[in-house]
């Protein structure tokens, strides 16, 4: 290194005014961060109870015209989407994301099912599982790459 260089470094070192600087760029930037993992967590749980409201809602609707001793009507896929994406507000702006189904649950290994897109099953008498699933917004850079997927259920007991 040239003399010139060594001497900027040394009275760069001596500087006051140029340590609080190097001290702030040392904090700033993982402090930052930690501020965008934050906000980035706060809108997966929003997602998250946004979504669960939803899907209990469009589960009590599905239960309201319900009387003992007939089956609960069954809805189409389209119709379980917009329901959720309406009762579920601002955080799930379209139904576009939204993935839904509902099933019977016939034994408790059928609940692990993956969530597929609009399948409804015919038969809606017994426990039925309405399931739903979407992505949270993802902003922050420590998650860039990562999808943020959001599942939630409600069991509803059907005609007997």
């Amino acid at each position: 290194m040239s003399r010139a260089l060594l001497r900027q470094a040394s009275r760069f070192a001596r500087e006051q005014r140029a340590a609080a600087a190097l001290e702030f760029a040392l904090v700033a930037a993982p402090f930052f961060f930690l501020v965008l993992g934050i906000l980035q967590m706060s809108v997966y749980y929003l997602t998250q109870s946004a979504l669960d409201s939803g899907v209990l809602q469009t589960a009590e609707a599905l239960r309201a015209n319900y009387a003992p001793g007939t089956t609960i009507p069954t809805p189409s896929g389209t119709v379980l989407k917009t329901n959720i994406s309406q009762f579920a507000g601002a955080m799930i702006p379209n139904n576009s994301t939204v993935l839904v189904d509902l099933w019977q649950m016939n034994k408790l290994a059928s609940a692990g099912q993956p969530v597929i897109d609009q399948h409804v099953d015919s038969v809606t008498t017994g426990v039925m599982v309405l399931r739903a699933q979407t992505t949270a917004i993802n902003f922050a850079p420590i998650f860039l790459g990562a999808t943020l997927t959001v599942r939630s259920s409600a069991i509803l007991r059907g005609g007997t």
